[in-house]
């Protein structure tokens, strides 16, 4: 059992009438039941209390089969419930770099998630090779987020009904001394917008690798991260006061990082 104190605050010329809080808090319980040697089942709850909103029960149900020694099965159910921050209510971001404005009249988001999954573990002596693979629906009520108003300037919109599916597989492999691993992963999005021009799902793929050397005596390491990731849709309010769409083209990223361990 726990507690969950959020109290966000603010004050200046940029947030709302100058001065603006909004709170949440929350109660949570969860519980573990192992039904048999290899199956665990694991609800949970959470109430709370928003200062601008009303919050509802949010359940969730977690189950785990271990199959054998390698592979292990997961699905999980969750409710949510978000309601808007500060910033995406009141901020108003105006600068040479931004032009971000907050909306008063966003609602809170509601969502039901559906995941489930099968991961494969296999220890030798050289080292452990890891892989799994997961599929996943969201539908969310009511999502937030930002959208262009015009030429540079954006705000915080709800889209309605949004609904995600997809899944993702991976795998790698850890001696010690090198870690390497690499993934895909798969997208699909639907939308109001969507249902309004009767558009079909909107699909993005991305792929992802990464190396890592381990200097284990010395206490340092060094990792190469590299991602590709396919168009993404994007949102853009209209002259009419409409939601329409734009798209962020696909990119790859590169990093480099030197990470030292201090005893």
């Amino acid at each position: 059992m726990g507690i969950d104190l959020n109290l966000e605050s603010g004050s200046g010329p940029r947030i709302g009438d100058g001065q603006e809080s909004i709170g949440d808090y929350a109660v949570m319980a969860s519980a573990e039941y192992k039904a048999t040697r290899e199956l665990t089942i694991r609800p949970g709850v959470r109430y709370a209390y928003n200062t601008r909103y009303g919050a509802p029960l949010v359940p969730s149900l977690n189950l785990r089969w271990r199959i054998n020694d390698g592979f292990t099965a997961r699905a999980s159910y969750a409710n949510g419930f978000r309601a808007p921050s500060l910033k995406e209510l009141y901020l108003y971001f105006v600068d040479v770099n931004h032009d971000i404005v907050g909306n008063t009249d966003l609602r809170a988001e509601r969502s039901h998630n559906f995941s489930g999954g099968l991961s494969y573990r296999h220890a030798k002596d050289k080292g452990v090779y890891t892989s799994e693979i997961t599929a996943f629906h969201n539908h969310i009520d009511d999502l937030i987020t930002l959208a262009q108003v015009s030429g540079s300037r954006y705000s915080y919109v709800n889209v309605g009904r949004y609904r995600t599916m997809g899944g993702t597989v991976g795998a790698g492999w850890d001696n010690g001394h090198w870690v390497i691993s690499c993934g895909a992963a798969v997208t699909g999005r639907h939308d109001a917008l969507a249902d309004a021009t009767q558009s079909p799902n909107l699909y993005t793929s991305e792929l992802r690798a990464s190396l890592t050397k381990q200097w284990l005596r010395k206490g340092w390491s060094g990792s190469i991260f590299w991602k590709w990731q396919d168009r993404l849709a994007n949102y853009s309010l209209q002259e009419d006061g409409t939601l329409g769409r734009s798209f962020i083209g696909a990119f790859h990223g590169r990093r480099l990082i030197d990470q030292t361990h201090l005893g």
